[in-house]
């Protein structure tokens, strides 16, 4: 899964040219760009309130059942899924004006084919809701002739787009060595102690490093909360017994007054703890695609694309250690 951000339209619009089509979005009123074939599946909130409000369009409606799309209104449709060939996008965006030009939109996205046949599933069960209402020329023709009174942005008038595309988070592969704490022992033990209570949860585990504040590196200047870190284990300088833990989310960064390192808590998932030997790792990035040289003292951003295929590729590595 990946998240998109931003101008999320300007991705949705190049994968509506995937087949097939099946959407369920409750508002749908800007249809530019968003065209429809036999064999597609819209459902929307038609209902007489979200017409008269301009929040779905009658016209973009008869256009999709004009090119064939099977289109149904559902009353309390509050969900928005975009299932477009092999992949589907799940989050906050309408087929909107405003969710285009004005409003700061996310949604996840995923290939996974498990996750594709969900969201078909979803929408295939909002058309059978008792609810649902098979759209027909009928039905246009009577919404059609509905007064429109569209509703702008809160507090009327026009309103200049807040939308910006966040700095993007990273992903780190770095070497911790196992060395005694420079600073105060009992503050650390309490700062970890804190960030456990705040984050740990039944089936993950939060782990801390230290790194000192006036390391000159990369990942000091530029690592945040919320970046991934893959942690190089590396208890004596031979590469057999180095080892690679995996993805953690980096969840607390804090720091002694006047100490000379910071601490990193870390929060895994119930599998993630797993740690593999470093000539499985290199193999494991070769086939991942990273032609970067790395070696075990390396501190360095591993490419977001190349991050998710390890992690793709991790749990097969386990099940063929574990087999072995």
């Amino acid at each position: 899964m990946r998240i998109v951000q931003g101008n999320v339209w300007k991705i949705l619009s190049i994968a509506w040219k995937r087949k097939p089509r099946n959407i369920a979005a409750a508002y749908f009123a800007c249809d530019e760009g968003l065209h429809f074939s036999k064999g597609d599946v819209l459902v929307v909130d038609a209902t007489d309130g979200a017409i008269g409000s301009g929040q779905t369009d009658a016209g973009a409606l008869r256009r999709a059942y004009e090119a064939k799309a099977k289109v149904y209104s559902l009353q309390g449709l509050h969900a928005k899924v975009y299932v477009l060939g092999a992949g589907v996008y799940v989050g906050s965006a309408n087929a909107s004006i405003s969710s285009r030009e004005l409003l700061v939109e996310c949604m996840a996205y995923s290939n996974d084919p498990h996750a594709v046949s969900q969201a078909m599933s979803f929408v295939d069960y909002l058309t059978k809701s008792p609810k649902a209402r098979l759209i027909d020329d009928d039905f246009l023709t009577r919404i059609e002739a509905l007064p429109v009174v569209r509703t702008g942005p809160a507090g009327g008038g026009k309103r200049k787009s807040t939308r910006s595309a966040p700095q993007p988070l990273r992903s780190w592969l770095l070497v911790t060595e196992e060395k005694e704490f420079p600073d105060d022992e009992s503050w650390c033990e309490s700062s970890t102690k804190q960030a456990e209570m705040r984050h740990a949860k039944a089936g993950h585990e939060v782990s801390w490093f230290w790194w000192y504040k006036n390391h000159r590196s990369k990942f000091n200047a530029q690592c945040k909360k919320g970046d991934i870190v893959l942690q190089i284990r590396m208890p004596t300088w031979s590469s057999n017994k180095v080892e690679v833990k995996r993805h953690g989310t980096i969840c607390d960064i804090d720091a002694e007054p006047g100490g000379q390192a910071r601490v990193f808590s870390v929060l895994r998932g119930e599998s993630a703890a797993d740690s593999i030997k470093w000539a499985a790792f290199k193999a494991l990035a070769k086939r991942a695609g990273w032609k970067a040289q790395i070696v075990p003292h390396s501190c360095r951003e591993i490419p977001w694309e190349i991050s998710m295929a390890l992690l793709s590729g991790w749990p097969a590595i386990q099940r063929a250690r574990g087999a072995g």
